[in-house]
């Protein structure tokens, strides 16, 4: 119970992350809604500079790593629980999977440079190049260490989210 808690209060930090940032920024929530698998947000970055929408990508992880930071002074078994969880899912999200923070910004970035075709193209490439250095590296691990379903199953949730799932222009966290 410990775990689904500390995981739960991580995805909910992190999401928090998004919204203060954009409250800040001045970048409108459009819609918050659940998926199968975890969260997604729609932002109006039509008005935000290309900096603006990677940071509220950012936030999430950000607000993450200091919650974990935070957790981890003040000591205690749920505490640092929390605190591994939240580190955990803040470097998942940032990496550039498609509908991930990672890959929001990262196409963010390329956005003040190339146009939106030339965008997609490169995220869809660097996603599915991503996506194959996860699972060498999950193979890997089943080889080295052995069966583990827990890593099966989140490199398999992370090839559906990535292709499987329909892509929208929000954020979306894995998770809950």
């Amino acid at each position: 119970m410990r775990v689904i808690t500390a995981f739960a209060l991580a995805v909910l930090i992190h999401e928090l992350g998004h919204v203060t940032v954009a409250r800040i920024l001045g970048v409108p929530l459009i819609s918050f809604s659940k998926i199968i698998t975890g969260l997604s947000m729609q932002f109006d970055f039509s008005r935000a500079s290309f900096f603006r929408e990677a940071l509220v990508h950012l936030g999430g992880s950000l607000f993450g790593v200091l919650s974990a930071a935070l957790a981890a002074l003040l000591g205690g078994r749920f505490f640092l629980t929390y605190a591994g969880i939240s580190l955990t899912f803040a470097a998942v999200n940032l990496l550039p999977l498609s509908s991930f923070d990672g890959a929001g910004i990262l196409a963010a970035l390329l956005s003040a440079f190339f146009l939106p075709d030339t965008v997609w193209t490169i995220m869809q490439t660097v996603s599915a190049v991503t996506l194959i250095f996860l699972w060498v590296g999950v193979i890997w691990i089943e080889l080295r260490v052995g069966a583990n379903i827990g890593l099966i199953a989140f490199a398999c949730a992370l090839m559906v989210k990535t292709f499987f799932e329909e892509q929208g222009q929000g954020l979306s966290s894995p998770g809950l």
